[in-house]
């Protein structure tokens, strides 16, 4: 900007027809401008930072005032220049030395305490972290007045917010809120953020840094950015996995308590909130995995889970497998004798045969002498005349038996008779449903996001749109198969 300035000093007064100007004095009226422009940076720059070499010098005196001002601006601007990077070095001078007092106060008392090694160099790492963070940054927000400040969280939280796929369902207004109850804190390298098991009611967004998930001290995954734990958060559920930065992180929260307090404040939002905790429950809503990245939940992950596959279970047991047997030999049932009765014949032949020959008398043949033959004698035929009754008796039974089940089986025939009039009852029964009031119903709220479907007003609307069409199908179906029923009798 000087060399231009200075190259237009020249123009003027050559110009005004002068000869006594620095562009004639050195010969450079007629040359090039790009000539020109080198001589007057050239110019510019040497009387900004030095004292001149002398080869080019004001030749009539509204140069000379050019000169002198610029010398005196150039000066200024040198000298608080100057001023400004003392100061910048003081600062950062006097900030090293507060952190190097901090810091050997830090380690005069872990040696006097004699500390572990490991844990010294956690607590030393910790306060290097911390002694360089800029803090000026929080403290100069804290004098925003509160609504320039609640536009500030808005602005920075709310785009965490969206990142949510749960929380983001709710209205802007509600995000809006919930930005006003956001509350931050910082990890450090290593630190436990919550153990798998814990009841953690807090949802958590990073803001930055690095985050690691592990299970069974097994990592699963690492996160530079979203949200965790919002699942476990809306059903208040222990979580299945273990989390710790393993960068310096900052991670903003919200309560339980709080979410439940902003909620809350609109039935529509909190009537949302239960829709969505009740389809988190019953796996009805699909929500990423933390592993794999696909809609379903951790605990049904394959990744990290062993599932079988059930159609291949079910196709496995459900095939034939053909058994190759031997061929064995099959035995044939005969019929056995009575060996009893053979027995009484061969001795009933044997005494005729005796009474015939005369080896024996008829007045001989007693009862002693029967029973010690071993041949059946009064009481014997009663009970053989009881075992015959019994049999009697069984046929007679089983003659009940096949009496009895004709007899159903006529009942059924004529409850197939009676279909008709049964379906009749049944149609005369639905135009008298039809003509009652449906006013009284157990629930009496038309809600707005929870189970819409199942409002009054939605119900007796679709009553006679689903019901009737139910009870029409049975109908149908009931005269369908009464129509086969005559078909068959023909």
């Amino acid at each position: 900007m000087l060399g231009c300035a200075w190259h237009f000093v020249g123009q003027i007064e050559f110009q005004q027809n002068s000869e006594n100007c620095w562009l004639t004095r050195y010969g450079y009226a007629e040359k090039d401008w790009v000539i020109r422009y080198i001589a007057s940076l050239y110019f510019g720059t040497i009387t900004a930072f030095t004292i001149g070499y002398g080869d080019i010098v004001p030749q009539n005196q509204f140069e000379q005032m050019f000169v002198i001002l610029t010398v005196l601006i150039t000066s200024l601007i040198f000298g608080y220049t100057i001023s400004a990077i003392q100061q910048i070095f003081g600062q950062l001078r006097e900030k090293t030395d507060q952190h190097r007092n901090n810091m050997a106060i830090v380690n005069s008392y872990l040696k006097k305490n004699k500390i572990n090694p490991i844990l010294q160099m956690k607590i030393r790492k910790y306060f290097e972290y911390f002694f360089t963070l800029d803090e000026t940054q929080d403290i100069l927000m804290d004098h925003l007045n509160e609504d320039l400040k609640l536009e500030l969280k808005a602005s920075i939280y709310i785009p965490k917010l969206k990142q949510c796929q749960l929380i983001n369902r709710f209205n802007d207004s509600l995000l809006i809120q919930l930005s006003r109850v956001v509350k931050t804190q910082k990890y450090i390298p290593g630190q436990i953020i919550f153990q798998q098991g814990d009841f953690v009611p807090k949802a958590m967004f990073l803001l930055r840094g690095e985050i690691e998930s592990l299970i069974n001290k097994v990592s699963i995954r690492k996160q530079k950015q979203g949200s965790f734990g919002i699942r476990e958060f809306f059903l208040s559920n222990t979580v299945h996995y273990t989390t710790k930065a393993t960068k310096f992180s900052e991670i903003a929260y919200i309560t339980h308590e709080d979410f439940i307090e902003v909620v809350k404040r609109q039935s529509s939002n909190y009537e949302q909130y239960c829709l969505l905790r009740d389809d988190l429950q019953f796996d009805l809503c699909p929500i990423q995995c933390q592993v794999c990245l696909r809609s379903h939940n951790l605990m049904d992950c394959p990744v990290v889970f062993y599932s079988p596959s059930r159609g291949k279970i079910a196709l496995d047991k459900g095939s034939n497998i053909n058994q190759v047997r031997h061929h064995l030999h099959v035995r044939r049932k005969k019929k056995s004798k009575n060996s009893y009765s053979n027995m009484v014949q061969k001795i009933e032949c044997a005494l005729d045969l005796q009474l015939e020959n005369g080896l024996l008398q008829q007045d001989q043949i007693n009862s002693n002498y029967i029973s010690e033959l071993g041949l059946p004698t009064v009481n014997d035929d009663i009970s053989m005349d009881s075992l015959k009754k019994k049999k009697q008796k069984n046929i007679a039974d089983q003659f009940r038996i096949s009496k009895m089940k004709q007899l159903v089986n006529q009942g059924r025939l004529l409850k197939l008779e009676r279909i008709p009039q049964v379906i009749s009852d049944l149609y005369s029964e639905f135009l008298k449903i039809k003509k009652e009031s449906l006013d009284n119903f157990d629930k009496n709220a038309n809600l707005q996001y929870y189970h819409i479907d199942e409002n009054v007003l939605n119900i007796l609307k679709n009553f006679a749109n689903r019901e009737y069409r139910v009870v029409n199908r049975r109908i149908s179906r009931m005269k369908t198969f009464y129509r086969r029923g005559q078909k068959n009798k023909i």
